[in-house]
């Protein structure tokens, strides 16, 4: 089965009537996001453009534009915010500084800063003049595996200029939405995530935020565990493959297949890294199906036996039917113009 790349949203107001901008952008984002408040104090010559690229385990997101002063008072609507759960905001460039105020902190951030905001919390976002910024947003299942629970860092500032943090703003940056966009293998879309959810891990750790009490990982279960991902990437689509095909293969008992997802997986399972693998191609086909392609199709080919269970994983995981998914990637592409 071949593998669709991801496709990348663009939005800008580059093509709207200088007068039109700014009220266009702020019903739009805010009818998205959820705002209580946008404002910007660039209104005249107001302009915005947003890059949006969902891969698999996280979503890219480059923003770059006026100032502008935001508040959300409920958790965010955009892009799955259930889904995505944390957001790294790396400030690229812009003159002068922002600021974010989330839970109990209120931190000011310059241009090569990074600051990390909860989607699930409210949230108000400050920047006085033009800013450049790279969001990415973070799976809730990868950040329950590597971080545990992560409420605690929101509004949080790296110090980029030493340690892990800086290593983690360094691949940020060089994280080309374009070329990221040519990543169609779900096995190299989680590595990607693994590196960034990895080098936060130790960036906390180095900042006294991370508290991690477990056991350390055997180097046999950490190499283990990195083929039985390989295995399920390439053997998700089998209906029939489940721990005990897996232990068969690695020639371990079912109970050392758990062990090793729950110790060298950081708490993740077995079966939640086989649907999550499964939703994420079944996802990335939704949106790119030919016409004659039904949902059934697509779920037999993404090893869901069941049509109808497939339906409800599918919905309580991405908070979207696959038939309604389906039919706006449908609209989507019909509204795009042909190249």
């Amino acid at each position: 089965m071949s593998l669709a790349a991801p496709r990348i949203e663009y939005h800008s107001t580059d093509d709207l009537a200088s007068c039109d901008r700014f009220g266009f952008w702020a019903d739009e984002l805010g009818r998205k996001i959820g705002l209580a408040r946008y404002d910007s104090p660039q209104r005249s010559a107001f302009r915005q453009s947003l890059n949006i690229l969902d891969a698999g385990p996280i979503c890219v997101m480059r923003a770059q534009g006026s100032g502008v002063d935001l508040y959300r008072s409920q958790h965010s609507l955009f892009k799955d915010a259930a889904e995505y759960s944390l957001q790294l905001v790396l400030k690229l460039g812009g003159e002068g500084g922002s600021l974010i105020e989330q839970g109990h902190r209120k931190t000011a951030f310059r241009t090569g800063d990074l600051v990390v905001n909860d989607s699930r919390q409210a949230l108000r976002l400050c920047s006085g003049q033009a800013t450049d910024a790279l969001l990415i947003g973070l799976s809730a299942p990868l950040v329950t595996r590597w971080l545990g629970p992560a409420e605690q860092i929101a509004g949080h500032r790296f110090d980029t200029q030493r340690g892990w943090a800086a290593m983690l703003a360094g691949y940020l940056r060089a994280l080309q939405i374009d070329h990221l966009a040519t990543v169609a293998d779900p096995r190299q879309q989680t590595l990607v995530a693994d590196h960034v959810l990895s080098l936060l891990s130790f960036a906390m750790a180095q900042e006294g935020l991370l508290k991690d009490g477990r056991e350390p990982v055997s180097p046999r279960d950490q190499v283990l565990h990195r083929r039985m991902l390989a295995c399920i990437g390439e053997r998700y689509t089998d209906t029939a493959f489940d721990a005990s095909a897996l232990a068969a293969q690695f020639n371990v008992s079912v109970r050392y297949v758990h062990k090793v997802f729950a110790s060298a997986g950081r708490g993740s399972t077995f079966l939640g890294t086989l649907r999550q693998e499964r939703l994420a191609a079944a996802d990335r086909l939704l949106r790119t199906r030919a016409p004659s392609t039904t949902v059934a199709d697509i779920a037999w080919q993404c090893g869901f036996a069941d049509p109808v269970n497939f339906g409800r994983v599918f919905r309580q995981q991405k908070g979207i039917t696959p038939g309604a998914l389906a039919r706006k990637s449908d609209l989507i592409h019909e509204a795009s113009p042909s190249n």
